[in-house]
């Protein structure tokens, strides 16, 4: 997506690059899809400025221009980084532990026997585990718990939150159907009702 951005910016006018622009040639979607029912942009969008943000941050610290993507906008923006900050604030310096205080001694102690305790417990619990039920010994947990969830050889379907359409049963005061949400059905009757 950066690499489309940047080539697109330099070679044409950058205030002409749109959303569904970026989708249907970054993305492989159709040339007019509806973007209010897929962000893969915005999405995309957000990442790469949070990633260009925290690169020039850390890695890119001692670089003189920065890549920055301006929110509302595709186009990728050169500037140059200034020499002093105009809010300069003072940086927390690095945490100084104070061994003589002898609260930090007792934390530090019971640090450590909890820690003891949970390993200790562990083990014991294992070696209780293998003696009286060898099964479960044998088996972890999760994969006992996972295999229950979900059977070898058979489909299993995961449907995740969809707000969008939680909005549009609220509003239009029906149910989709799992058939109709699959096949985007759903939507060609939002359009002849008028909602």
């Amino acid at each position: 997506m950066l690499l489309y951005l940047s080539t697109r910016a330099f070679e044409e006018k950058a205030d002409q690059i749109h959303e569904q622009e970026v989708g249907h040639r970054v993305f492989g979607r159709p040339l007019n899809y509806d973007t209010s029912t897929d962000n893969i942009v915005r999405v995309h969008a957000c990442i790469l400025r949070r990633r260009l943000e925290q690169y020039f941050a850390a890695e890119g610290a001692d670089e003189r221009l920065i890549l920055e993507i301006p929110k509302g906008n595709y186009a990728p923006v050169i500037r140059e980084r200034p020499l002093f900050p105009t809010n300069p604030s003072p940086s927390p310096g690095p945490a100084v532990c104070n061994f003589r205080d002898w609260r930090t001694w007792a934390l530090m102690v019971l640090g450590v026997i909890s820690v003891s305790s949970v390993i200790l417990g562990f083990s014991h619990f294992r070696s209780v585990a293998s003696t009286v039920a060898p099964e479960f010994a044998s088996k972890p947990a999760v994969l006992d718990f996972w295999s229950r969830v979900f059977r070898a050889q058979a489909r299993t379907d995961i449907v995740l939150d969809d707000a969008d359409l939680a909005l549009y049963q609220e509003l239009s005061g029906r149910k989709v159907l799992l058939s109709d949400y699959f096949d985007r059905s759903y939507l060609r009757k939002l359009n002849d009702s008028g909602l």
